[in-house]
């Protein structure tokens, strides 16, 4: 078991600076773990992973630290990937509005 002794919090005005990518693939099992193989392809571990079945398919948010540059075209392996129907690579650092109440509007 790890433990963690530290508490990391940021300042309530923080907003989160890494870019959001937003996907939408099939129902298959197997796409999540290509999905979050690709960021560990690139040696790359997520600020942060939503995932949710939805309308027969899942919906995935993922924060990644990385540059725009490098998101671009992460953004397009992942379009590439068979299963994922769509790909929205979000770089403004705005204030992260969960995918469950995005859905739900």
């Amino acid at each position: 078991m790890v433990h963690c002794a530290h508490s990391f919090s940021s300042p309530a005005t923080a907003q989160p600076r890494a870019p959001r990518f937003e996907i939408h693939a099939d129902g298959c099992p197997q796409v999540l773990p290509r999905i979050l193989g690709l960021f560990a392809r690139l040696d790359l571990l997520p600020v942060d992973v939503r995932a949710r079945r939805s309308c027969g398919g899942l919906w995935a948010a993922l924060h990644v630290e990385i540059d725009p540059a490098s998101a671009e075209r992460a953004a397009e392996k992942l379009r590439a990937m068979v299963g994922v129907d769509a790909v929205v690579l979000i770089h403004a650092p705005a204030q992260v509005q969960p995918i469950e109440r995005r859905l739900a509007a």
